[in-house]
């Protein structure tokens, strides 16, 4: 799929996984600490990237959800690193200061190009 990407398409219709970045986000986890009196959420997690080949990962965005789903607050940040060796993990992690009071998810993805 990387050499010809259109062909991604084809294979989400027939159910199949496309990852074209070849990364991946896992074991995300999200809590509220105290800072100074002050309410953070700390957001951390790992970058793993699945080439054999170096990759540079593109920044994350990070969105607090409330319950509807809606996004109370977006933020970007740049990955802990500009390169990945092949098969290399690598642990991020983002704080928020003063996150909404209603937010109930932390939802986090690579930012796209627009999202920049």
């Amino acid at each position: 799929m990387r050499i010809f990407p259109p062909m991604a398409t084809g294979y989400r219709l027939i159910g199949a996984p496309v990852n074209l970045a070849g990364l991946e986000l896992r074991d995300v986890r999200a809590r509220i600490v105290t800072d100074d009196g002050r309410r953070v959420l700390v957001t951390e997690g790992e970058i793993v990237n699945l080439r054999r080949e170096p990759n540079r990962p593109p920044p994350l965005s990070l969105s607090v959800r409330g319950a509807n789903g809606l996004a109370r607050y977006v933020w970007t940040t740049p990955a802990p690193k500009a390169r990945l060796e092949g098969a290399e993990t690598i642990a991020f992690s983002a704080r928020l200061a003063s996150p909404p009071e209603d937010g109930t998810e932390v939802f986090v993805r690579f930012a796209q190009a627009e999202d920049r």
